[in-house]
């Protein structure tokens, strides 16, 4: 039986996933149409971000005293 918190943590994660393939998908079909450069330089931070951000929510977030 699947407790509370793993239940919480694969949603996350699933929502976090369906959010990162839509930002990069717009991102990567405002890069390949070059007339619209100033689109896909708005979606490229909101990419890195939800990408951080899934990196985080499986593996934890990254100690500062590397």
């Amino acid at each position: 039986m699947f407790n509370g918190v793993l239940v919480v943590r694969c949603e996350e994660q699933r929502s976090l996933c369906q959010y990162y393939t839509t930002v990069s998908l717009n991102y990567q079909t405002y890069v390949d149409d070059s007339r619209h450069q100033a689109k896909a330089q708005y979606f490229k931070p909101l990419v890195d971000k939800a990408a951080e951000k899934l990196y985080e929510s499986k593996y934890g977030v990254e100690s500062e005293t590397l």
